[in-house]
């Protein structure tokens, strides 16, 4: 089966740095252009421009209207390469990575992230001058958990900074699934939590989208799990998506 690598994370923690790395090394690079900027190692195909000697590369290269052109040449490029790369915002949505699936590629997602005063600093070495609160408002967390039963307690993360959750999307896999789950913080991994969310999730196309909390503000030093207490349905897999904000 024909690979598709994904590599997603917070903005400026090393996500174009692995893929050269991982994907490149030593071996000779062919910049095509046609029909849109892709850079030939071998077999595998890189989206975007590696080659170049600028200080953006990969699909930065590329406007965020750019999607619909990456999911065709994807498409009638399928049978040519062995393996796909692609990094960055543009292909971080869930319109593209349906359309993997469609596609039936044998997708492998890397999430990047790290400390916000690393990523500050990576951007200054790069030679952008950027916000604090800029990085800041790109941090993610993802969790997929494999067939989930009822009463799932499976840590997510834990925050040494206060927070403040903006969004969660949740997405299933499965044949007509259902969840109802929650997500929980405090600095006690073995207490009972307070909650953050409670949905119940059942819709395989777009899943749940979640922006009003009820307690959206996670203090310093918070474990974050996720909880199950009902299931119905066969569920192949649960995958949540958490996005936030450092507080200043």
């Amino acid at each position: 089966m024909k690979e598709f690598i994904a590599v997603i994370g917070q903005s400026a923690c090393g996500k174009t740095t692995f893929v050269q790395n991982e994907f490149i090394g030593a071996n000779e690079m062919v910049l095509n252009k046609d029909p849109l900027l892709h850079t030939v190692v071998n077999d595998c195909c890189l989206l975007g421009d590696y080659v170049t000697s600028v200080r953006t590369k990969g699909t930065d290269r590329f406007s965020y209207s750019i999607l619909p052109d990456l999911i065709e040449f994807i498409k009638n490029k399928k049978d040519e390469y062995n393996r796909f790369v692609a990094e960055g915002d543009r292909i971080n949505c869930e319109r593209f990575f349906q359309s993997l699936k469609d596609l039936k590629l044998n997708v492998t997602v890397y999430v990047f992230l790290c400390d916000v005063n690393l990523s500050v600093q990576r951007r200054v070495d790069s030679g952008s001058k950027p916000s604090e609160q800029f990085v800041r408002a790109t941090q993610t967390k993802t969790l997929t958990v494999k067939n989930p039963g009822g009463a799932e307690d499976v840590s997510m993360f834990f925050e040494d900074t206060d927070i403040t959750i903006e969004k969660i999307v949740c997405v299933l896999t499965g044949t007509t699934p259902s969840v109802l789950w929650g997500l929980n913080h405090d600095p006690a991994r073995n207490a009972a939590g307070t909650s953050i969310v409670t949905d119940t999730t059942i819709d395989i196309t777009s899943g749940s989208t979640i922006t009003a909390f009820v307690d959206a503000t996670i203090p310093a030093d918070s474990h974050v799990w996720f909880v199950t207490t009902a299931t119905s349905g066969t569920i192949d897999s649960l995958n949540l998506t958490v996005k936030y904000r450092q507080d200043a």
